[in-house]
């Protein structure tokens, strides 16, 4: 351990590199994904320029490990927005006759797709109000915007998926209109 002390934590990543990434590839399942968490762990400890951590491999390891849990949540909070229709597929409820489930999946990609369809901004607002359950005030607060616009954007999220589902298409562009001009700008 003496030896590991006297080594940057970049050098111990190049050192360990193969051991890191078969302990994270061990729980990701995946050697492509273990490879990005690595490079990912070298750079953290590129950057890490404050005193040497007590037990430094010990710190890569915890770090590599936070990398990948990181990861794993923005993979499944992105297809819990933005999934494939495989997932619809893959729930089966009994209660529901299959001509209703047909359609209830058939509105829900309309939805998803409505939403990709939605510019990031209001796409942005809505989920953390409808999804993640923020209020209008928080939204403001985390994005540094005045809650009227907050607001706003919600409701032509809303009135843009409600015209999608009523219209039963996937695919037409969000159109903003401006009240102060009365012409329509496409976004």
């Amino acid at each position: 351990m003496a030896l590991n002390e006297n080594l940057s934590l970049t050098q111990l990543v190049e050192i360990h590199y193969e051991d890191i990434k078969g302990y994270i590839q061990r729980r990701a399942g995946s050697s492509v994904t273990a490879s990005d968490i690595v490079q990912e762990t070298w750079l953290r400890a590129a950057r890490h320029s404050t005193k040497q951590p007590d037990n430094p491999l010990a710190y890569l390891y915890r770090t590599a490990i936070n990398l990948l849990l990181d990861k794993q949540r923005q993979d499944t909070t992105h297809g819990r927005y933005f999934g494939e229709s495989e997932l619809s597929e893959a729930i089966e409820c009994p209660s529901t006759p299959p001509d209703k489930a047909a359609g209830i999946f058939q509105d829900l990609e309309i939805v998803i797709e409505a939403l990709k369809d939605l510019p990031e901004k209001y796409r942005d607002v809505f989920l953390l109000s409808r999804c993640e359950g923020f209020t209008m005030r928080e939204i403001a607060t985390q994005l540094s915007i005045n809650e009227r616009t907050v607001e706003k954007q919600i409701a032509k999220g809303i009135q843009h998926c409600r015209a999608r589902l009523e219209r039963g298409c996937v695919g037409t562009k969000f159109r903003i209109t401006s009240t102060d001009s009365g012409n329509e700008r496409r976004s």
